[in-house]
């Protein structure tokens, strides 16, 4: 598993991309480093491209993965409520499906997008 999160201040927007396989431990770091970068340039709107990502989490893991970024993101002195992530992912990813229910059962704002036009649009407003 490969990753970067890095900060593009043209768009303002906390970019991530990671290809490989996405277990726990991995998606806990990435989650740390959004909200480390995040924080630093108070930037609360997140593209995340998961085009290449195979995940590995079993579906408690996956259910769980709202709770620690809400964890993660109050440890910084951050509000998760006002973070809005754009999740690109590979056609028929089923899991990252249940991803986003559990995040929006979790009170937490994320969509979906199988392209990265349709993503930034999105998080942009336009």
């Amino acid at each position: 598993m490969s990753h970067t999160v890095t900060y593009n201040s043209k768009l303002g927007l906390v970019e991530t991309k990671a290809k490989g396989e996405l277990g726990l431990e991995e998606a806990k770091e990435i989650i740390a480093q959004i909200g480390l970068v995040a924080k630093e340039n108070s930037c609360f709107l997140c593209l995340s491209d998961y085009r290449e990502v195979k995940l590995t989490l079993s579906t408690i893991e996956i259910y769980e993965i709202p709770k620690i970024l809400s964890k993660t993101i109050t440890s910084l002195s951050l509000a998760v409520f006002k973070f809005k992530r754009a999740i690109v992912f590979a056609k028929g990813s089923r899991d990252f499906y249940f991803l986003e229910t559990v995040t929006i059962n979790n009170g937490q704002y994320a969509q979906l997008f199988e392209d990265m036009e349709g993503a930034k649009k999105w998080l942009l407003g336009g």
